[in-house]
């Protein structure tokens, strides 16, 4: 995450893994401030046309963490099926909604410290 934005990286962040835990319907400003320990008035700053800017941001952000394995260059045909595999895996555990954490679940929730 570039350190010039940290502020809204952990929204984001934060907001990705909140609406993988909650859904749209339950997932507010208010819940993503508190769990990113950013102050509430980087709202209108870091999302001036509000929530649906957020949950953009939000599902590019997850949706790019978890596409990572993809970017690789794989070196063997082992290698690439592999990369695959994990691809598949993340998808799975962005796209779970049962609110079960994993170690991939970890890995999204670290961007936002």
């Amino acid at each position: 995450m570039p350190r010039t934005n940290d502020t809204k990286a952990k929204m984001v962040a934060s907001a990705a893994l909140l609406l993988r835990e909650e859904g749209i319907a339950r997932t507010g400003f208010r819940d993503v401030v508190e769990h990113s320990g950013t102050p509430r008035g980087s709202i209108a700053h870091h999302f001036p046309d509000g929530k649906r800017q957020m949950v953009g941001e939000a599902v590019r952000f997850a949706g790019g963490l978890a596409s990572d394995p993809m970017r690789r260059k794989a070196a063997t045909p082992e290698e690439a099926i592999a990369n695959v595999q994990e691809t598949i895996r993340l998808w799975i555990t962005v796209a779970r909604v049962d609110g079960s954490t994993e170690p991939e679940t970890e890995a999204l929730a670290a961007h936002t410290r």
